[in-house]
């Protein structure tokens, strides 16, 4: 006999950057008869799918692709897609996913990547300001370098930072106007507005466990006309020339030309996921997306400002000097551990999340070298009121246990807020 849990598997809070909680109704809509996936029944599923992710994405012209695999297969095929041995790639990195860009890059096509030699690697925590950008861009100009192909995450999951994007992606335009912008959206696209023809972006992908609220396994990418064209270079008269492409399953090219032809998949889709993921838009789109950006936006910021009321600090004003409200992620918060009042340095990481997880309650911890120095609580999907409230209280509960005394109460700082913020008018 198992011992008893009054907190397992089945009755726990998620608060984890994806997967995330997903509404019942999501869930109970992966249990429908699975049906043909060549039928008119899943290509009107596929295409009502298709028009909602335009209008996330914020896009009139160019094309929405959808593949059964992670966020990270759609990064994967959106940079494989477009690189050739002519170019000249850019990475700016500040984070593990960012970083993730620079290492799919060294897997494609290319003529040289130059992230290193410009200094784009920012250390981890810190953000990619315009000015920021700009110095990095000189030193191109400097060298007569001229990147073709860049890449940015919009939300670096693993700091809990958000760029200015469409400050960012106007700065790289004005020195770099032929270059192609590639940006992972995977923790943003679905909890903020994102206007991908604005913003100058030609290559936006996401995944759909986070702000999709749909459980893994569908990546997503957008493109725009200029996309469209560079990997028109792979397809003659309505045909792959797979002579040509670095790829198969993870090539757009593929998915393109079926869409163009079929409005359909290329390959098997995942059925049931497709049935998740349209009932999760539905559910978007039943909230309405400004309402929606604007519960999110909002209880991110009662988050963060209750957690530094407690006495915390967010990984961000620990390792940058910039306006915290501007970069802070809306979408998961990192916060660094306090040195304890009973023992100098923590060590804490493991009895503090494993106190949090017996509270009932999952939060993330750091990765890579950020790993046992901040833990992550994730606001996408769902998110209201009640699951800040708890997870507030069992961060302090846990927190004191361990010795830290807050100097305030976090949820009485978070219910002051909400109040006044008159938080049930956004929900």
């Amino acid at each position: 006999m198992m011992p008893f849990n009054l907190y397992d598997e089945e009755n726990t809070l998620i608060m984890i950057p994806g997967p995330i909680e997903f509404h019942p109704r999501i869930i109970r809509s992966m249990a429908r008869k699975v049906y043909g996936h060549r039928t008119k029944y899943f290509r009107d599923i596929l295409y009502d799918i298709y028009e909602k992710l335009r209008m996330l994405f914020g896009i009139k012209n160019g094309v929405v692709l959808t593949l059964s695999g992670s966020g990270t297969l759609a990064m994967d095929s959106a940079v494989r897609s477009v690189a050739t041995k002519e170019d000249i790639i850019l990475n700016f990195t500040c984070g593990k996913f960012s970083e993730r860009f620079y290492e799919i890059a060294r897997t494609v096509p290319h003529k040289r990547i130059i992230t290193r030699d410009v200094g784009a690697m920012l250390n981890w925590g810190q953000v990619f300001t315009t000015d920021r950008i700009s110095e990095i861009l000189d030193r191109c100009q400097d060298t007569d370098v001229e990147p073709t192909i860049i890449t940015l995450c919009h939300n670096e999951t693993s700091t809990g930072v958000i760029i200015d994007l469409e400050s960012i992606s106007r700065v790289i335009k004005d020195r770099f106007p032929d270059s192609l912008i590639i940006v992972d959206g995977i923790t943003s696209v679905g909890a903020v507005p994102i206007d991908m023809e604005k913003f100058g972006v030609d290559v936006f992908v996401t995944g759909s466990q986070k702000c999709l609220e749909t459980p893994p396994g569908l990546g997503i990418v957008a493109l725009s006309d200029r996309a469209i064209k560079r990997i028109d270079r792979f397809i003659r008269d309505g045909k792959v020339n797979f002579d040509e492409i670095t790829g198969y399953y993870n090539h757009l090219a593929l998915y393109l030309n079926h869409w163009r032809k079929k409005k359909d998949l290329p390959f098997t889709g995942a059925v049931s996921l497709y049935y998740a993921l349209k009932t999760a838009l539905d559910g978007i789109f039943e909230e309405g997306l400004e309402k929606r950006y604007k519960r999110i936006s909002t209880l991110s910021y009662i988050l963060r400002e209750s957690i530094r009321a407690m006495g915390l600090k967010l990984l961000i004003e620990e390792r940058d000097n910039v306006d915290v409200d501007k970069y802070a992620s809306p979408t998961i918060t990192a916060i660094t551990y306090p040195k304890l009042n009973n023992s100098g340095e923590i060590d804490l990481d493991s009895k503090f999340r494993s106190l949090v997880r017996k509270m009932g309650v999952l939060i993330a911890g750091g990765q890579s070298e950020l790993k046992g120095k901040i833990f992550r609580v994730a606001t996408m999907g769902r998110v209201g009121p009640r699951e800040i409230i708890t997870v507030l209280g069992t961060v302090e509960y846990a927190l004191r246990k361990l010795g830290f005394t807050p100097q305030k109460s976090g949820v009485e700082h978070a219910l002051e807020l909400m109040e006044s913020k008159n938080i049930e008018e956004i929900i």
